[in-house]
């Protein structure tokens, strides 16, 4: 009879101890799940997955680990977590990227390849099967060690400049030494179509790549609260400073004719990629550098967009004098330009312009009012 009232219960204990160590699992499972996309980021599409077999010391052996990377959920920082199994369900440890550089590190012998994470306090070892596999590893780590905190990958120095909603710094790349300007917004800044505009911008950035008449992007970078523009620095200064500073007040023919050049070949590099930039004027060309031979760049792609036809693009902007006269139809027939759009030549009228104001030193169309002109 006693056995009978005891087993009952016994089996009861071990169910719902058996059902508590489940739901324990299940619920250490979520912690240290990873995703892909922090949902603090409103521009940054969804990171590159890199997970698999990885070394790490234990005492004075080696043992094997198995590694993910991502976002670590309900969190703005990016984690490494390291499993004993294959499945990934058994943590071992996990180590934070919000305050973390990447490198590759010295390699003990031919056959590891030393994956060197050097934190606040202390350092990481992580050891990679091939030199290829390892430059994989770094390269991912250190986009997430960058998109948590942008100091991991970059060291802001002086302010080169600001704006309504964004300010440049001057910035210097740990690992290389090289100086970058940095441009710095802030999510709270921006109204939903000023977000809008920057999405375009960065897209189009991206595709543009590198040319020598246009300013590089290196990379975007998104943190919980601000954005980041890695550009290419420039320190020539204007090209419209440059035409105030000649010595007549405009270029000379053969002057005027270099600049040309080179800004034909960053028109035709954009037009053939079926990109529109859509404010052309001297301030948005800068000069590499402040010597007489500096080559000079487009840059400030905020207006730019695809257009694919002759009467793709719709919209009004640009900069009054520069504009061409089928964007400002647009605004007489209330934006819609009367149902017809615009294509990237609308950019040839405000490159017109530009050398108009190149060899003369006043532009075509003055006026007592940015209106009237």
């Amino acid at each position: 009879m006693w056995l009978k009232f005891v087993l009952p219960i016994a089996g009861g204990a071990l169910t719902l101890y058996a059902i508590s160590r489940m739901l324990a699992g299940k619920k250490h499972a979520k912690e240290t799940r990873v995703c892909r996309k922090n949902p603090l980021f409103k521009i940054q599409e969804a990171m590159p997955e890199k997970k698999g077999l990885l070394k790490k010391k234990a005492n004075m052996d080696l043992i094997n680990v198995f590694a993910d990377i991502g976002w670590e959920e309900g969190s703005a920082d990016a984690v490494i977590c390291l499993y004993r199994d294959v499945d990934m369900k058994s943590l071992m440890n996990k180590i934070s990227l919000a305050r973390c550089t990447v490198q590759k590190g010295d390699s003990p012998s031919a056959e590891l390849y030393c994956i060197e994470l050097s934190m606040v306090n202390r350092k990481e070892m992580l050891f990679a099967k091939s030199d290829l596999d390892r430059e994989e590893w770094v390269d991912a780590i250190r986009k997430y060690c960058t998109q948590s905190n942008i100091e991991n990958s970059y060291l802001k120095s002086s302010k080169l400049g600001a704006g309504s909603f964004a300010t440049v710094f001057k910035c210097v790349e740990r690992g290389t030494g090289r100086e970058w300007a940095l441009k710095e917004i802030a999510k709270s800044s921006l109204a939903p179509h000023e977000l809008d505009d920057l999405k375009s911008e960065i897209r189009i950035s991206l595709i543009v790549g590198s040319h020598p008449h246009i300013v590089f992007m290196k990379e975007f970078v998104e943190n919980s609260d601000r954005c980041y523009m890695v550009l290419e620095q420039l320190t020539g200064g204007e090209l419209f400073d440059r035409i105030i500073d000649a010595p007549s007040g405009h270029f000379t023919e053969r002057a005027a004719a270099e600049t040309a050049r080179q800004m034909l070949g960053a028109l035709a590099y954009l037009h053939s990629r079926s990109i529109a930039h859509r404010d052309l004027k001297p301030e948005n060309f800068i000069y590499t550098d402040g010597s007489d031979a500096a080559r000079l760049k487009l840059v400030d792609f905020g207006f730019a967009c695809i257009c694919t036809s002759p009467t793709s693009a719709t919209g009004v902007c640009g900069s009054p004098g520069y504009v061409a006269p089928e964007i400002l139809e647009q605004d007489a027939a209330g934006g819609s330009g009367g149902g017809r759009g615009y294509g990237v030549e609308a950019d040839l009228w405000s490159l017109g312009v530009v050398l108009f104001v190149l060899l003369t030193g006043v532009p075509p169309f003055g006026a007592d009012s940015d209106e009237d002109s």
